[in-house]
């Protein structure tokens, strides 16, 4: 059983995985080039579409570290998941500043040096790294986090939850649109706790989700993003984009939640392949964007000279070709560590 939830669960790591790429791929296209009308509107939805990802790789991370028989002390949270996510920072961070240097030909001075400290500081580098950040704000909490988790029964999880999605997403709709922010709030700062609690909450089974239901669901998020997509483009609205485009969107939460319930405990049969895929998953969503910003930056490639359609298969080679970049340092033992 528990080789089936770790299948089932490297499942949604990949699909995570290819989705983030084709996040990406889309959203640096809009950044670099600046499609306009009918083009916009389908590289914005793309890119919304694919906003679930991040938040099952939460969800993910809360089923494998919230697990209350899964032993993690202060000396392993330190010295293996804190350590990484710290030296990959300093690592990536510093690949991404010389790319930089690279592409824009940039000569060297010692302002650089401090230009780069800063990014790592400040958290100005390359808009994706953002989640290694997430990811090392949730480990230096995660033993509080666990505390609960071992101690909630089924309906205190649920309540946590929607105690979560209302002040978290429901009442953020009311600051996104309004910018006012309403009296009421809990000492959470972000939506990112619900997923993690919510991933560990489906796959304990506390919180059961209709598979009709949650296809039904899935269905009308994709419709309700869409939408908001086009209005926000039509409108030419700040409020809608920054409420479409962000994680705590009522329908980036719900889709999220869905399609992590409707692929979690699925039977998933492994093999080398899979497997390779599944190790590489954290390398590939280091890597992916150096190749981005080099098709799109360096070398000038404008996908909208061919078509939005494009922006899919350049998604699809990219991560082809990261997953192969991936395995081949991961043969490399120090850097094996880190990816």
């Amino acid at each position: 059983m528990a080789d089936k939830r770790n299948n089932s669960l490297s499942l949604i790591r990949i699909i995570a995985c290819m989705a983030v790429v084709l996040l990406h791929t889309a959203n640096l296209a809009m950044a670099v080039f600046a499609p306009e009308g009918d083009m916009r509107i389908a590289t914005a939805s793309m890119r919304n579409l694919m906003l679930w990802s991040v938040p099952c790789f939460v969800m993910v991370t809360g089923v494998l570290l919230l697990d209350p028989a899964k032993e993690i002390t202060y000396k392993k949270l330190f010295g293996k998941y804190i350590k990484r996510i710290l030296i990959t920072l300093v690592v990536f961070t510093l690949i991404y500043k010389i790319t930089d240097i690279l592409i824009d030909k940039t000569p060297f001075t010692p302002a650089l040096i401090t230009e780069y400290l800063a990014s790592l500081v400040f958290g100005t580098s390359w808009s994706h790294v953002w989640y290694l950040y997430l990811i090392l704000a949730v480990y230096l909490l995660l033993p509080f986090y666990r505390m609960v988790a071992s101690k909630a029964e089924a309906k205190d999880m649920r309540y946590l939850l929607i105690v979560l999605i209302v002040f978290q997403s429901l009442l953020a709709i009311v600051t996104d649109m309004t910018g006012k922010t309403p009296a009421f709030y809990i000492l959470v700062s972000t939506i990112f706790p619900l997923f993690l609690y919510a991933g560990y909450a489906i796959d304990k089974g506390y919180v059961k989700l209709n598979k009709i239901v949650s296809a039904a669901l899935i269905l009308l998020c994709i419709a309700g993003m869409i939408t908001f997509s086009i209005l926000a483009t039509k409108l030419q609205s700040p409020e809608i984009g920054a409420m479409v485009t962000s994680y705590h969107f009522i329908f980036t939460v719900l889709l999220a939640i869905c399609v992590f319930a409707l692929m979690n405990k699925l039977n998933v049969k492994g093999g080398k392949i899979f497997a390779s895929l599944d190790g590489s998953t954290f390398g590939i969503y280091l890597v992916h964007m150096v190749i981005l910003n080099v098709l799109y930056r360096a070398i000038g490639f404008n996908p909208y000279s061919i078509g939005v359609y494009i922006l899919p298969v350049i998604a699809i080679l990219t991560f082809a070709l990261s997953w192969g970049i991936v395995a081949a340092l991961r043969l490399i033992p120090f850097i094996r560590k880190i990816l």
